[in-house]
Formats: C-alpha cells, sequence, structure tokens
C-alpha cells in the first residue's frame, strides 16, 4: 500500500508489508529483504536509504533525499527467502500538493479533492492513492454529466479578426500558396478562399512568402486574389455545450443548435457573407498542429468584419486537482464524491496477495443507490442557487430565414423559399 511522500523526504520511510508464500497471510519475520525502486520514468536501482526490519512482518526504506528527488510515482520491490514478492506505487510529491493526514475537527475531508482522498483511504487502506483519486475523478465525472450545473458555467468571447485580399499564386494539386511577403504569423488557423467552395485552412506559414494549406489546391494554376478571413471559431479545450452567443451589434443572440446539412441547404457553397455572423454551424476538428483535435464551428454568413461575441458555456468536467477546492453546491456537498468512490472501491476485490476487506457487491449497490440520490438532492440545490429552465426548445423547427435577420444574407444563397420557411 503506497502512500504520498514529501520530494526529497527526510522523514517518512517508505515501508512495506511482506507475508508468506505458504499461506499469503501471516507476516514474513527475519528477512534480509533485496528492494529495488524506480523513479518517475527511470529504471529499477537499490535505494540510497537503509533497509531494516519494523516488525511483524513490517519493513522499511530509509527515508533518503535522493530517493525521493524526482517528483511523480515510485515504484518499490522486493522480495525475501520463503515470502510473497511485494510492488508498492508510492507517490513523490510537492508540500502543496500532499494528501493531508485528517485530524477531527480538522475541516478537512469534504471540501477538496485532497480531504476527499484522505477519507476515502480511512475506509480503504488497502488501495493505493492512486486507484483512490480514480475512483473519485470517476464519480466527480459521471456527476458533472447529470446536467449543466451551475459550477461548470464558464464565460469567454469569440474573436474575429477582419478579412483581407491577398495576392497569391497558387498550383494546382499542391499544398502550398505564395505570395509577396503578405502572409502574417497570425495567417495560421484562418481560412483561405479563392472565388468560391472548397475553403482551405493555413496550416503553417513557411515564412512571409509561404503558406501551407489543409489540403491540395484543386483550382487552376496562377496568378489569383485570396481572401483570408476567419471561417471558424475555436471553442477552448474545456468545452462542454454553448449555453448563450450574444451578438452585440443586432441586440440578439447567435443561432449554435445549426448542423453542416442544414447549412448546406441553406448555402451549399457558402455564397453569403456578410461584416459578421448571424450563426455557428458545426463543423469538423481543427486540423491545426497548435489546435489539432480541437471542436470548432463554422461561421455563416462568412464574416468581413472585426469583431467580438461574449458568450457563456458548460465546461466539460476534467480530473480534478490536487489540492483544488470544491465550488458551488459541492463546496459544502463534497460528501457525494466520497459515496462515489466507496461504491467503486466495494467493488475492487483487491489482489491475490493483497484482498481488500471493503469488497462488498451488496454494499456497492448500495453505495450507487446513494450516490445517485445524492445527486438528485443536489442537482435541486444548484437549481436553487442559479436557476435554469429544464425544458427543451425544439431550435431546429425554427425557420433559417428567422436566423438571417434580413434578406441581405439570405439572397446570396443558393436555398429556396421551401427552406428558408
Amino acid at each position: 500500500m503506497g502512500y504520498d511522500i514529501l520530494q526529497r523526504n527526510t522523514t517518512n520511510p517508505l515501508r512495506f508489508l511482506m507475508v508468506l508464500a505458504a499461506d499469503h497471510v501471516t507476516g514474513a519475520v527475519g528477512l534480509v529483504p533485496v528492494v529495488t525502486i524506480a523513479k518517475a520514468s527511470g529504471g529499477f536501482a537499490p535505494p540510497s536509504g537503509a533497509v531494516t526490519e519494523v516488525g511483524n512482518g513490517w519493513y522499511q526504506v530509509a527515508p533518503n533525499p535522493t530517493d525521493a528527488d524526482t517528483l511523480g510515482v515510485l515504484l518499490l520491490h522486493a522480495t525475501g527467502a520463503g515470502a510473497d514478492p511485494v510492488d508498492d506505487p508510492f507517490a513523490v510529491v510537492t508540500p502543496t500538493t500532499a494528501v493531508t493526514t485528517l485530524v477531527p475537527g480538522s475541516g478537512l475531508g469534504n471540501d477538496t479533492f485532497r480531504g476527499v482522498v484522505g477519507v476515502v483511504r480511512l475506509h480503504v487502506p488497502a488501495a493505493p492513492v492512486f486507484l483512490i483519486r480514480h475512483w473519485i475523478n470517476t464519480a466527480w465525472k459521471g456527476l458533472s454529466r447529470q446536467r449543466p450545473w451551475a459550477f461548470l458555467r464558464g464565460q469567454s468571447a469569440l474573436t474575429i479578426t477582419a478579412a483581407r485580399s491577398v495576392s497569391v499564386t497558387v498550383t494546382n494539386d499542391s499544398l502550398f500558396v505564395t505570395s509577396a511577403a503578405l502572409f502574417l504569423t497570425t495567417d495560421v488557423g484562418r481560412q483561405l478562399r479563392i472565388g468560391t467552395i472548397p475553403t482551405y485552412t493555413l496550416v503553417s506559414r513557411v515564412d512571409a512568402s509561404l503558406v501551407q494549406l489543409d489540403q491540395p489546391y484543386g483550382g487552376t494554376t496562377g496568378a489569383a486574389t485570396a481572401q483570408i478571413f476567419d471561417g471558424y471559431a475555436l471553442v477552448p479545450t474545456d468545452f462542454g455545450s454553448f449555453d448563450l452567443i450574444a451578438d452585440p451589434y443586432n441586440q440578439r443572440r447567435l443561432a449554435f443548435w445549426i448542423t453542416t446539412d442544414q447549412l448546406n441547404i441553406l448555402d451549399p457553397t457558402r455564397q453569403a457573407s456578410d461584416s459578421g455572423p448571424r450563426l455557428l454551424a458545426t463543423a469538423s476538428p481543427s486540423s491545426v498542429s497548435a489546435t489539432l483535435g480541437r471542436l470548432r464551428y463554422e461561421y455563416w454568413p462568412r464574416p468581413t468584419a472585426a469583431r467580438s461575441y461574449p458568450y457563456s458555456y458548460f465546461k466539460q468536467a476534467s480530473d480534478l486537482a490536487e489540492g483544488q477546492r470544491f465550488a458551488g453546491v459541492l463546496a459544502d456537498g463534497g460528501d457525494i464524491l466520497r459515496i462515489g468512490a466507496l461504491a467503486q472501491a466495494a467493488k475492487w476485490p483487491g489482489t491475490a496477495e493483497r484482498p481488500n476487506p471493503y469488497f462488498s457487491l451488496t454494499l456497492a449497490a448500495q453505495l450507487d443507490a446513494e450516490f445517485a440520490l445524492g445527486v438528485q438532492r443536489l442537482s435541486l440545490r444548484d437549481d436553487d442557487q442559479q436557476g435554469q429552465d429544464l425544458s427543451r426548445v425544439h431550435w431546429e423547427r425554427w425557420p433559417l430565414a428567422d436566423l438571417a435577420y434580413n434578406d441581405q444574407a439570405l439572397r446570396a444563397t443558393d436555398a429556396t423559399l421551401a427552406d428558408l420557411y
């Protein structure tokens, strides 16, 4: 059973239990264990700290700053005559990320990730701390998917840079476009268009005269006038879903519930352009190396002027950070994560050498039910703190014409009246 030790530790030994191979239970005493340790990303080697017997089958490696000089996982492997081999993972941490020992009345336990780890360890001492962290994060992510929680709401802005025209030279079936030193470093990630579709993305800039496209150029070789513009909105890495995109220029909200298929009905060749977009449609992920795979939305109509659109969104839960303090209803309701983690702990039988005494599928079922009920109660409290309309608005039934505000953009499209109303 590993635990946290401070980097360059000089006070806490690495303790491990050795049991007889005959019954896998009785402590093996009087051994001279052969111990090796492996630091994060390193190989196994003898420790600098001396190995001594504590008693009743327990042994320890004396604290030594050299053994604990590398942050991350510290693996301990020990063997002894007539005993089962031991493999224990420890965690070398900084003082700010160490799991604090819980003291009654200290207030630690349910309002921080570190505290919940400590509480779960008291219930399941057989589990390594890495597995406990995984259980808590699994409960956290399961809870986050239950509803759009107020504590997962974030804010940002979609910033559009003005489009510009550039004289270029293009070659059919080539990935590269040249100019008279007109390309900017900020052009990477933007879109390039010559005439009509397709729209290309500038994935890299070799220098001011040469850029690379995301796909070979399909037009005619020769000189041309290209438009460089922001055709897509790139959302944050923690993005889950939009809540609102405000349009301060028209005092409306921008639509974001439009699919690519619907936009293809409205404007399949993307002829429409305007100073700013009226809606965002789902698009393929980013193909630029710095943002590869990030979620994008397509602006429509194609924006030509510099614009900024504030928006709110719901975050996708990521792994909890060491020392992270819970917010919103979890500030005093973090016990729900303890319950969710213990439900998983009760399903873990342990290992053949070290069974888990907490293992009980009956207890796991009870804790699963308690977790589900606790999530429902937190959901009601979340509504009390920041009420939300739980009914679904069928945005897809809105006619496309209404989203365009006027006929300026619509007149440039290939859609028929039946498509728009």
